[in-house]
């Protein structure tokens, strides 16, 4: 009796255990379970870097290759930043040498890695970079914990013996990421199991010699990323993304305010910069977040001291990409020179250990006539500083063409360059550089800023030294040129959002669209166009902003534009519906890669609608643009609207007239005609009498009336003359 009881007793133990013990085995299975690549990764954890295995670790390789270089620009990051920058092609453009850029990626990197190697790698030694460039993108960014045993490896390596806190802390955390783990590995497995089913049907070999073979035929060189999402795949195993925006932490929540903050008490900028994808990448993988989590990421970095560049509206082909997201050599190109133009522009590597002149003030801002403003240093100015110079705006009760006050340093007058005195119309702001260059150490220097006794008397808005202005002494950089409106931004090119609209007109017509064909080797074909050279790739390439193949000109098939335009010449012939624009010709490939020398349809040229360069506009000849501007916009010009500046250029050396129209609301604030010429000069400022934001939009009009193109590259409309340098 006791023996059925017993029997009984251990059946029931095991009906209710076995369940647990069944899922167990399989949830431990399944996390334990490595696909060739994870264990790969595993076996050679902790010693990949910059795409390279290593002998030794890669915190002795980053200490190898950082007192080699001692670089002033660190580029870090996980294989996005392998991929996508070219250090050579960064230097260049930023006029270093190229010791001066180190590049450190680890795979499969975020947060917690990063701040290790910058804490114990980089800063703790005594490396001083003045630029730390995190090239990742918002998910990384955002993530706290790693998602695989070969990234906790990487972590491990980099970190002191007994850790460190913070990262235990944040890396601890992150429940959501465990399930996100959990959905990776349950990805790889039915990967695995249906690549089994589907290589077993048609290799008699062993699955790696079916995968070397697929490797052969499928290498991302050979695969053309236009195509991509045209696939209708019987299974498309793996697919699922290994986490869903949902599961992210909070940009509050991750490493990205500890990493600026950490930059920031080191004297190093460090800027996060998120790359664009392939154009072809779908929805659900192109590193979506959180509605709301980049302009909380922004926030959180800018509090520390950092900075945040979405360089997604980098306009990219498919051909410029190895994958859905990892560049190859002419997208990396092409990405290098885009960053580095956002370095100089935002003027991340200035002069080098500024030391800013100590100076105290005596006196008030408002002088009345006869008072002066005294700033006395007690050192000389030193070469380290750059020129000497004193930019100055003031506001005085009338404007005019000489300035209401008198300068001197250590006694000795500074003229007043009169060529940057510009009284504004309709404004008492004026505008003046005074001085220059003077001997570097003259002895300690006193200025006296004294308002003329005869005159109206003067109100200091701002007084900035150095050439360009780098210390400002009285106001700020806002006070010195004035609060401002990019409805174009000039640089970088910023998404217009919701508070501007661009309205164009149709296109003007080719001349002599249609034209004969040449034929070319290969399912390719080219129409002449010598007389359209200045629109070429190739020109526009070497001379825009952000080094854009852009030409304008499309090639129409049967009514329909070809969709894939502005490729490199040598990726033409290798898929369908490419083209390229060389100084003689465009040429082209069919839409289903038939030759269209011989396909019968009829090709002709077309302007493209977009009229999009980058972060520039194309004003095409008979051509109107229309930028509608939201009241909310202006609002932070609270002086009011006095100016509109234009920059541009035009692409062909011939005389052409513009007439620019601004309206406030329906009042058509100004009308003027303009030279297009002007813009070989310099920027274009058009000054009218003051108008306040009001709850109407406001409308600014661009009408060439002459067969000139243009190239637009800033729309601003501000408070007061923009003379910056």
């Amino acid at each position: 009796m006791r023996s059925l009881m017993s029997v009984r007793g251990l059946a029931l133990l095991f009906a209710f255990l076995g369940p647990f013990l069944l899922w167990g085995g399989i949830y431990t299975g399944l996390m334990a379970y490595q696909d060739e690549e994870q264990a790969m990764a595993a076996a050679n954890a902790g010693r990949v870097l910059n795409a390279r295995v290593f002998e030794r670790d890669t915190a002795a390789t980053i200490d190898r290759i950082l007192s080699e270089k001692r670089p002033r620009v660190l580029v870090l990051g996980p294989s996005y930043a392998h991929t996508n920058v070219r250090p050579a092609v960064l230097a260049a453009r930023l006029g270093l040498p190229p010791s001066d850029v180190a590049l450190i990626s680890v795979p499969n990197s975020m947060g917690a890695h990063w701040y290790a190697i910058l804490k114990y790698r980089v800063f703790d030694p005594g490396y001083r970079p003045d630029l730390v460039l995190m090239v990742t993108g918002l998910q990384s960014m955002l993530l706290t914990r790693p998602l695989s045993e070969s990234s906790f490896v990487n972590l491990q390596v980099q970190l002191p013996p007994k850790g460190d806190p913070l990262i235990d802390a944040k890396v601890r955390g992150g429940a959501s990421l465990w399930w996100a783990t959990l959905r990776e590995q349950r990805g790889k497995v039915r990967g695995a199991f249906f690549d089994r089913i589907r290589d077993g049907a048609v290799f008699w070999a062993s699955p790696q010699d079916a995968r070397q073979a697929l490797g052969r035929v499928f290498n991302d060189e050979k695969i053309d990323m236009r195509l991509y999402n045209h696939a209708m795949p019987v299974v498309e195993s793996g697919s699922e993304p290994a986490f869903t925006p949902d599961l992210l932490p909070s940009p509050e929540e991750g490493f990205l305010g500890d990493i600026s903050a950490l930059g920031d008490a080191h004297g190093a900028q460090v800027a996060w910069v998120r790359p664009p994808m392939s154009p072809t990448i779908s929805a659900e993988r192109n590193d979506v977040a959180p509605e709301g989590f980049q302009a909380r990421a922004l926030a959180v970095v800018s509090q520390q001291g950092g900075a945040y560049v979405d360089l997604r509206h980098l306009r990219m082909a498919p051909s410029m990409f190895r994958n859905e997201d990892h560049m190859n050599s002419e997208g990396s190109r092409r990405f290098s020179t885009a960053l580095a133009r956002v370095v100089r522009e935002r003027g991340w590597l200035g002069t080098p250990d500024w030391d800013p002149w100590p100076v105290t003030v005596e006196g008030d801002a408002a002088l009345a006539p006869g008072e002066g403003l005294t700033i006395e240093a007690a050192t000389p100015w030193a070469d380290d500083r750059g020129s000497f110079a004193v930019w100055l705006a003031a506001e005085s009760e009338g404007a005019t063409a000489d300035p209401p006050f008198s300068l001197h340093l250590d006694g000795v007058p500074l003229p007043v360059n009169r060529g940057r005195a510009i009284p504004q119309h309709g404004s008492t702001w004026q505008q003046w550089r005074v001085g220059g260059s003077r001997p570097a150490s003259p002895g300690p220097g006193t200025i006296v800023l004294r308002a003329d006794s005869s005159g109206p008397g003067v109100r200091v808005q701002a007084l900035a030294l150095g050439d360009p202005p780098r210390q400002y002494v009285l106001g700020d950089a806002e006070r010195l040129w004035g609060v401002r409106a990019d409805v174009l931004a000039r640089s970088p090119p910023d998404e217009w959002g919701p508070s501007v609209e661009l309205v164009a007109a149709a296109p003007p017509v080719v001349p002599d669209a249609e034209r004969p064909l040449d034929n070319r080797p290969g399912a390719v074909a080219a129409l002449r166009v010598p007389q359209m050279a200045f629109l070429s790739d190739e020109v526009l390439e070497a001379s825009t902003r952000w080094s854009e193949r852009c030409s304008p000109l499309r090639i129409v098939e049967d009514g329909k534009p070809l969709n894939d335009a502005n490729v490199p010449c040598e990726a033409v012939a290798s898929g369908p519906g490419r083209s390229c624009h060389t100084a003689e010709s465009i040429q082209f490939s069919a839409s289903d890669g038939s030759d269209p020398a011989r396909n019968g349809r009829r090709y002709e040229l077309r302007l493209a609608e977009s009229r999009a360069c980058g972060g520039e506009l194309f004003v095409y000849p008979q051509d109107t643009l229309r930028f509608t501007v939201a009241a909310s916009f202006l609002a932070p010009l609270t002086r009011g609207v006095r100016v509109l500046t234009l920059a541009g250029r035009p692409l062909q050396r011939r005389a052409g007239e513009l007439v620019v129209r601004l309206h406030a609301g329906s009042r058509l604030v100004f009308e003027r005609r303009i030279d297009g010429r002007t813009f070989h000069r310099g920027d274009i400022f058009l000054r009218f009498e003051g108008v306040f934001p009001s709850d109407e939009p406001w409308t600014i009009e661009l009408e060439n009336l002459s067969a000139t193109f243009y190239l637009l590259r800033g729309v601003t409309l501000s408070e007061r003359l923009l003379n910056k340098p």
